[in-house]
């Protein structure tokens, strides 16, 4: 009786001990289950969010290709904005150029203007000096103007006095005036015969007292002198002072070398040397026995008789002197008025040159403002896309940083439900080894 009893206090322990197991096991397995649906959970949200991820790395490649695209964009209109203002920067660079140019030519012009001016002025006195032919006597004004009036002899044998026919250069004129003295009166024929029958008629009277020159005698002078050879002994003009260091130049050859009558320049000046000063001109004048004349280069004059003549020569009455400065002032008014002519044609080239480069000018500045108009969209549509690309870069991190919690919570998950699992195991381990060992004390108890 006492292994009955024993043997049933036994079962119902071990019974209790198994009704507890299996409590055990059930709140186990509802753990299980409820830990495989929070891992399966967990996984469903961790492909959603990989899928994002994966979508927001896509648009994140997207959107950096599309801002590459942009800042190449902008970076391209950089380049032409830096191009567009090299370019500006020159043709500014040119109009200043051109600016400086056109006021050194309206300089120009103006000085040639007030030369012109000048000279005209200058010109239209000594012309008319001329016209009324001032410092020639009455009878060779008269006869001057029978000549240019009349085509018969004597008067068309008239081929000007010598202040007309000797051409000399304005900074020789002074000296050779002097040279000439009266000479420069004298009216010159190129043959004095008819003249001469002319005046034994005696139809004409003339007023004043009147000089005349064959140029036909010089001619003949010249060419007698040159069939004869140098003879100083006997003929004055062919003494040779040229290698005296007071001694300038003999005074025929202060005539222009483009003069058309040098046979009369030599035939009135062949005897009259240049020098220094008046010492110069009386020791030469002793030396040789006054067979010359000698004019100083300040205007003084030792003639072949001893006599010394000295003072200025009247402006009015320098007629050479006005002839040259008249011929130079000619020649200077028409190189000033082609020089005021180029400049006239250079700055209207320059003002058209000057318009068309502000047109330039004008041009690039509207090309600026509209490409600097389209820089700022660009640059705005820029840092719009740079902030998308922020945005989406943001927003995958999170997803990563949701990825990687979901994938700690998974792992922890899973180790959990291993560990119930095992834990399951053992419960049901015990469960089992109650189980047979109830099964053995019933069957003792039977046998009781």
């Amino acid at each position: 009786r006492l292994d009955f009893d024993e043997s049933r206090h036994q079962i119902d322990v071990y019974q209790k001990e198994r009704s507890g197991l299996s409590e055990q096991v059930s709140k186990s397995r509802q753990q299980i289950a409820l830990l495989e649906a929070q891992i399966r959970s967990l996984e469903d949200a961790r492909d959603r969010t990989v899928d994002q991820n994966e979508r927001l790395s896509h648009e994140i490649v997207s959107a950096q290709t599309e801002s590459k695209r942009r800042q190449a964009a902008v970076n391209e209109v950089l380049a032409e904005v830096d191009e567009l203002s090299g370019s500006f920067q020159e043709i500014r660079k040119q109009r200043d150029g051109l600016v400086e140019q056109q006021a050194a030519t309206q300089e120009k012009l103006v000085e040639f203007r007030e030369r012109r001016s000048g000279s005209q002025a200058r010109l239209t006195v000594l012309d008319d000096l001329e016209q009324r032919q001032e410092g020639l006597g009455i009878g060779v004004r008269e006869i001057l103007n029978r000549a240019r009036t009349s085509d018969y002899a004597p008067w068309n044998h008239i081929l000007g006095s010598v202040a007309d026919l000797l051409d000399v250069e304005l900074e020789n004129a002074a000296l050779l005036e002097v040279s000439l003295g009266q000479r420069a009166q004298l009216v010159v024929l190129d043959d004095l015969d008819p003249l001469v029958e002319f005046l034994n008629r005696g139809s004409v009277r003339i007023d004043g007292r009147v000089g005349f020159h064959s140029l036909k005698d010089c001619r003949a002078a010249t060419r007698e002198r040159a069939a004869d050879g140098l003879n100083p002994e006997t003929d004055a003009g062919d003494i040779d002072l040229s290698g005296d260091a007071d001694v300038i130049c003999r005074a025929d050859s202060l005539v222009s070398p483009n003069c058309q009558f040098p046979a009369l320049a030599e035939q009135l000046l062949g005897t009259t040397w240049v020098v220094t000063d008046i010492d110069a001109a009386r020791r030469l004048s002793d030396d040789f026995d006054r067979k010359l004349r000698f004019v100083t280069l300040q205007g003084e004059v030792v003639e072949d008789d001893g006599t010394l003549f000295a003072g200025s020569v009247r402006g009015e009455t320098a007629v050479l002197s006005r002839k040259s400065e008249l011929r130079r002032l000619k020649n200077d008014l028409v190189r000033l008025d082609q020089s005021v002519e180029s400049s006239e044609k250079q700055l209207a080239n320059l003002a058209s040159k000057i318009a068309e480069i502000d047109e330039q000018l004008s041009h690039a500045t509207t090309q600026r403002e509209e490409i600097n108009e389209k820089l700022s969209l660009l640059r705005v549509e820029l840092d719009s896309q740079q902030q998308v690309v922020a945005r989406l870069t943001a927003q995958r991190d999170e997803m990563s940083a949701e990825v990687e919690q979901n994938h700690s919570e998974c792992e922890a998950a899973q180790v959990e439900l291993t560990s119930r699992f095992e834990e399951l195991s053992q419960i049901e381990t015990k469960q089992k080894a109650a189980d047979d060992e109830i099964a053995r004390l019933e069957g003792e108890l039977i046998e009781i």
